[in-house]
C-alpha cells in the first residue's frame, strides 16, 4: 500500500472513532454500549486498542529496519525503538506509566510538587528520560532514514503529534478547575486522545514505509548513496 493510501486510511479510521465518540456524548448515556466501547476518556475500549495495535505495527516496522541495518550502531538504535514502541503498545492497554507514577507520587515526591501537579504529573517525571533517548537514537535513525526522506517526515510528523498531546496536551489538564466548564474539558480531552491516535497512525505509516523501502531495495540503512 503507498503511504498516501495508508495515511488516507489511517485518517478515515480515527475520523470514525472520533464520530464514535461524539454520538457516545451527544446520548449522555442513554446508550451504555456506546458509553462503554468508544468513548475516548476510558480505557481497554475500541480506541485505546486501536491505539496499541498501531505502536505494535510500529514496533514490528522498526524490528524490521534493525535487522536489515548494515552498522551495529543502527541496528542497535532500531532495535532499542522497537523495544519502546512495544512497550508503549501494551502500556495503551496496561497502563504501566500511570500506575507506576502513582507509586511515585505517594511515596517519593514532595507535597508543594503534588499541589502544583494536582492532576497529571507523568509528563514532568518522564520527560527527561524520554528526551534522554531520543537524543541518544536520533543520530543513528537519522543516518538510516537518508534514503527515504518522506518516511522520515511522516515518522517525525506522527512523534511530534503524539507527544503534543500526550505530553504538551495532557499537561493542560493541571489547569483545569471545579469551575472551568465542561466543554473546555471535554475538547481538550478530544484534542488530546486525538492528537495521540493521529501520531501514532502517522509514525506506524512512516516507519512502515521506510522498512517497505529497504525490504524491496535491499538496501541497508547507511549504505545509501
Amino acid at each position: 500500500m503507498k503511504q498516501s493510501s495508508a495515511l488516507a486510511l489511517v485518517g478515515l479510521v480515527i475520523l470514525i472513532l472520533a464520530g464514535m465518540h461524539l454520538l457516545a456524548l451527544l446520548l449522555d448515556g442513554r446508550s451504555w454500549q456506546l458509553e462503554r466501547l468508544f468513548n475516548l476518556q476510558r480505557e481497554g475500549n475500541i480506541p485505546t486498542w486501536v491505539s496499541s495495535v498501531m505502536f505494535f505495527m510500529a514496533a514490528h516496522a522498526a524490528f524490521v529496519t534493525a535487522g536489515n541495518s548494515a552498522g551495529r550502531d543502527i541496528g542497535q538504535a532500531w532495535f532499542l525503538t522497537a523495544g519502546a514502541l512495544a512497550f508503549m503498545s501494551c502500556d495503551e492497554v496496561v497502563m504501566f506509566h500511570e500506575n507506576f507514577s502513582g507509586v511515585i507520587e505517594r511515596n517519593f515526591m514532595p507535597a508543594w510538587f503534588l499541589d502544583a501537579l494536582h492532576r497529571t504529573s507523568w509528563p514532568v517525571l518522564f520527560g527527561p528520560f524520554i528526551l534522554a533517548f531520543v537524543v541518544w537514537v536520533f543520530p543513528e535513525l537519522k543516518r538510516s532514514f537518508d534514503s527515504n526522506g518522506s518516511g522520515a517526515i511522516c515518522a517525525l510528523s506522527g512523534l511530534l503529534l503524539f507527544f503534543g498531546g500526550a505530553v504538551g496536551v495532557e499537561m493542560l489538564t493541571n489547569l483545569i478547575t471545579e469551575d472551568t466548564p465542561m466543554f473546555w474539558r471535554a475538547s481538550r480531552l478530544m484534542a488530546e486522545e486525538l492528537m495521540e491516535l493521529v501520531g501514532v497512525g502517522v509514525l506506524m505509516v512512516g516507519l512502515t514505509s521506510h522498512a517497505n523501502v529497504l525490504r524491496l531495495s535491499h538496501v541497508a540503512p547507511g549504505k545509501e548513496a
